[in-house]
């Protein structure tokens, strides 16, 4: 499967050099090898490998191979949520449905604040005072 991937790699950073016929020829062959490959016998791969799931969704995961401009992993949104998913991990909050939504919400809220580059402090500061004076109305949004 590693084989797999870095021949797509290689094939992304060439797309502009090769010829139409033969990007698109390379691609088909590379989905046939990773369907192939979840289709194989189980002594060929570790155990912790998901071949069903590779099964199920492998036309979706040659999709920066497809569309050109589509990242080959999407690791910016994974680091963006990694912080916020270890805090709930550790703090024990996704034991209920109700503490894991508010969570949820708060850290979109933060993650929100963050994006637009906006002081959280001042923000929470800003909200409570507008709720204790009765204007319910959000502040998160840009007041451009």
């Amino acid at each position: 499967m590693r084989r797999v991937f870095l021949d797509a790699r290689r094939l992304v950073r060439q797309r502009g050099a090769l010829a139409p016929l033969r990007v698109q020829r390379c691609k088909q062959r590379l989905e046939t090898r990773l369907f192939s490959w979840a289709r194989g016998p189980i002594t060929t791969r570790p155990c912790n490998d998901p071949p069903g799931r590779v099964l199920k969704h492998h036309h979706q995961l040659l999709t920066c191979l497809k569309v050109p401009g589509v990242p080959m992993d999407n690791s910016p949104a994974e680091r963006a949520i990694r912080p916020h998913v270890i805090i709930r991990h550790r703090s024990y909050q996704s034991r209920s449905p109700m503490v894991a939504a508010t969570h949820a919400d708060i850290m979109s809220l933060l993650q929100t604040l963050t994006l637009q580059g906006r002081a959280i402090g001042e923000m929470l500061r800003t909200t409570y005072l507008r709720h204790r004076h009765g204007d319910l109305n959000p502040v998160v949004v840009s007041q451009s």
